[in-house]
């Protein structure tokens, strides 16, 4: 029987195993130069970065850290963002005056696994009011050695022209972001016959995921977050549950194989629906707030190990229903803004950097304002504010100053009613 071997077909869904994460699900913006008045000398901004280790092993923890100095001195706020070439690694709050132990002012560290290969990493400042030049440090060669485990599947088929012979194709799986590459070869064990290499088909690579690992949540989870809570470079989640009633939050660290330990529950308020992760004390380590709809916060100050401290409770009035993070006064602190479904406002709180915060500053939008989202959209500089407005199809869009404050919102109707529930940005 006459046998041919074609090239052999590459399926590759990824999984991410071996894949890269945020630590925050938001992105510092680029400060206007022009902000400082004439006349006022400008701060001078420097970044430097280190990488360890290097080389690194593939599922190895990698430690990204970040120094940050103005006019030679360590900076005490403001966000680092961490890319490998062109593709976005995640952020760091810069460690302020207090740091926790095993962290150092002026620094911005991120933890995380990199795939095999060779990576350019580089990590930029995005300054602060007082301070806004924008600086990136210096490109810092990677190098992550091993191999991701690979599946191959082989098929055969008779061939259409020759029935007699048959066709083999050969499936490879590969889990991480790498493309298997070189040769497969084939062989018959049954006469221990040698039939022939294919290489693989770069044209048949296909990026998809694997079969779901399902991990029982906590309640009626209704928002989470994912971040490394313990620092050892693999993602965690944590999860609110909006139970009607006293609900939680749900911490779920990651087994670094797509399982998760058991959770642990920490109690929030009344019907607790929205969850932001950050540095808001500027310690060096990831905090948790979680937002109820009683009109009420809680920050969960983070111990550096996946687990958190007694909350601090806040109220902030009406029924909240939607929260975003952001410096929105470019003071190197995190802020936060939430959604009143009731009294059809957006309002602003602003960071004290002890893990407090300002009293809210309200800001009218649409009828029934449902989710929020926060980034530039008019390039100035500026962290701007969308906001949903479920009751009358449209959205608000509320520019801001860069000092705190926002402008009148501008509004704009959507194309179409939403056919989901809830309306999402």
């Amino acid at each position: 029987m006459n046998l041919k071997v074609p090239f052999a077909r590459l399926q590759l869904p990824v999984v991410l195993v071996a894949g890269l994460f945020f630590f925050h699900d938001w992105a510092p913006v680029a400060v206007g130069q022009s902000a400082l008045a004439a006349g006022v000398p400008v701060s001078v901004n420097a970044i430097t970065l280190s990488v360890a280790p290097n080389p690194a092993k593939v599922r190895q923890k990698v430690t990204l850290t970040a120094r940050v100095t103005t006019n030679s001195k360590a900076a005490t706020g403001g966000t680092v963002t961490f890319f490998d070439g062109k593709l976005r690694l995640g952020s760091a709050q810069v460690v302020g005056k207090k740091p926790a132990k095993g962290y150092k002012t002026g620094t911005a560290t991120l933890t995380t696994i990199v795939s095999p290969g060779s990576h350019s990493v580089t990590a930029v400042y995005g300054g602060t009011a007082g301070s806004p030049k924008i600086v990136r440090s210096k490109r810092v060669a990677l190098k992550v050695t091993g191999k991701t485990v690979s599946t191959t599947v082989l098929t055969a088929k008779a061939n259409v022209k020759h029935p007699k012979n048959y066709d083999f194709t050969a499936s490879v799986r590969g889990f991480g972001l790498a493309v298997p590459r070189n040769t497969v070869d084939f062989t018959d064990i049954t006469t221990s016959s040698d039939l022939g290499r294919a290489s693989l088909d770069p044209k048949t690579v296909s990026h998809s995921f694997g079969k779901a690992l399902v991990t029982n949540a906590s309640g009626q989870p209704a928002q989470s977050v994912v971040a490394d809570f313990n620092g050892d470079g693999f993602p965690d989640v944590a999860t609110v549950d909006a139970a009607f009633g006293p609900s939680t939050m749900v911490v779920f660290l990651g087994k670094a194989n797509g399982e998760f330990e058991s959770p642990v529950s920490y109690p929030t308020g009344y019907f607790t629906s929205g969850i932001v992760t950050g540095d808001f004390n500027n310690d060096g380590i990831l905090d948790l707030l979680a937002m109820s709809q009683d009109g009420t916060i809680a920050l969960f100050l983070g111990n550096g190990d996946g687990t958190f401290q007694t909350p601090k409770t806040d109220t902030i009035g009406g029924l909240p229903a939607a929260i975003v993070l952001g410096d929105f006064n470019r003071d190197g602190i995190l802020d936060f803004a939430t959604t009143d479904s009731f009294a059809n406002t957006t309002s602003i709180s602003l960071g004290t950097g002890d893990g407090t915060f300002q009293s809210p500053m309200a800001y009218a939008v649409g009828s029934g304002p449902y989710d929020m989202a926060t980034a530039d959209f008019n390039g100035d500089g500026y962290q701007d504010l969308a906001v949903v407005n479920d009751s009358v199809n449209t959205i608000s869009v509320l520019l801001g100053n860069g000092d705190g404050t926002f402008q009148a919102q501008k509004t704009s109707a959507l194309a179409t009613k939403w056919n989901s529930w809830p309306p999402e940005i």
